[in-house]
C-alpha cells in the first residue's frame, strides 16, 4: 500500500486530483538483519499474465544448475487456487520444486523481512502502471532487477537493472549476472 499525498485542482469545474506513489515507511533496510549469500530471490507477482510469473519460472530453469542448487526462488503472489496449482504443476514439470516456494500472499510485515533478509528481488512484469514493489525492494536494501518496459524504465533508471521480459535467456543471465557478479550487483 503506498502513502497518497492529495491534491485537488478544479479546471473548468472538473476536479484533477493528483495522487502521488511512495513507500510505506515499514520498508526500509534494517541494519540488523544480514543479508543471506546465497539466498533467496523474491518475486512480487499476480494471477494475471503480464506478471510473467510462468515466463520466469522457466527463466529460473535456465539459471545454471551450480547457482539455483544454493538459492530458492521465492514467489510472493496472492493467486486463486487454479493458478497455484498450475504454477505449481509448472514448477514439477520443470524439475525445479526443489529450488522454488510458491509462497502465496503473505503479511506486510513477513514481506519486509523477507525482502531485507533476501539476496536479489526481480519484478519480470511486461506491464506496470508504477511498479511500486521495485521501489518497495530497494527500499529495504534489496537488489532489484526487473522488467524493461513500460514504467520500470523509469523507475529502475539503470539499464544494468533491467532485462527483456519476452526473453528468458536475458532473464536467467541477469539474474545469474545479480547473484554471482560483485561488480554488477
Amino acid at each position: 500500500s503506498a502513502l497518497t499525498a492529495r491534491h485537488e485542482l478544479a479546471l473548468g469545474g472538473i476536479p484533477i486530483v493528483d495522487i502521488g506513489s511512495a513507500v510505506e515507511p515499514a520498508f526500509r533496510v534494517d541494519t540488523r538483519v544480514v543479508r543471506a549469500r546465497p539466498g533467496d530471490v523474491v518475486v512480487i507477482g499476480g494471477a494475471d499474465e503480464r506478471k510473467n510469473i510462468p515466463r520466469l519460472l522457466r527463466a529460473w530453469v535456465q539459471v545454471p544448475a551450480g547457482v539455483r542448487s544454493r538459492r530458492r526462488l521465492v514467489v510472493v503472489a496472492g493467486v486463486d487456487r487454479e493458478t497455484h496449482l498450475r504454477w505449481n504443476h509448472q514448477v514439477v514439470h520443470l524439475g525445479i520444486e526443489d529450488s522454488v516456494l510458491l509462497a502465496g500472499g503473505v503479511p506486510e510485515s513477513e514481506l519486509i523481512d523477507l525482502l531485507q533478509r533476501a539476496e536479489l528481488s526481480i519484478f519480470p512484469s511486461t506491464e506496470e502502471g508504477f511498479g511500486l514493489p521495485v521501489v518497495e525492494a530497494a527500499a529495504c536494501g534489496c537488489p532489484v532487477i526487473c522488467a524493461r518496459g513500460s514504467s520500470l524504465d523509469q523507475v529502475a533508471g539503470d539499464p544494468a537493472m533491467q532485462f527483456d521480459p519476452y526473453d528468458i535467456m536475458s532473464m536467467a543471465q541477469s539474474i545469474e549476472s545479480a547473484v554471482v557478479d560483485d561488480d554488477h550487483r
